[in-house]
């Protein structure tokens, strides 16, 4: 049986993804508190293809420089594209004025400045990804650490 997700979460992602605004939240999943900025999932594929570009991969000479190449060139690809996809699909919603069918269609919550809250210490994620159905529970908001 498939699991029902929070109406009011879905709601709240669905809302992101139009309107493009971030929000703090701290998300409940499988006993793990996990906070950050609600984002859309166009920014999450920008994000994380920046971060592969800049990746060092850890490959060793002799072929080094041109695996690491391969390898950006095929995270960027695959990232841009799905920003691409993503706003492609959020402006026909828009356009069609049915944010309602968009919010059905909605999986994904995803975090920037993601970090594991319950954690001690806290530990920082970044770029973060969940299945909305996997969320147990979340609040608006969330707690950082004292520097």
């Amino acid at each position: 049986m498939k699991r029902r997700t929070d109406p009011v979460l879905r709601a709240l992602v669905s809302i992101t993804e139009e309107s493009q605004i971030e929000m703090s939240i701290t998300l409940h999943v499988s006993g793990t508190a996990i906070g950050g900025e609600l984002t859309t999932q166009k920014q999450f594929a920008q994000g994380v293809a920046e971060l592969m570009d800049r990746a060092k991969y850890g490959i060793k000479e002799p072929h080094a420089a041109e695996l690491r190449e391969k390898m950006r060139e095929y995270f960027r690809g695959q990232f841009t594209g799905l920003a691409e996809l993503s706003e492609t699909i959020r402006v026909e919603h828009l356009e069609a004025d049915n944010m309602l069918e968009w919010s059905d269609e909605v999986e994904f919550v995803h975090l920037r400045n993601a970090i594991i809250v319950s954690a001690h210490p806290a530990r920082t994620l970044g770029w973060w990804r969940c299945r909305l159905e996997s969320v147990d529970a979340f609040n608006i908001g969330c707690w950082r650490p004292e520097p």
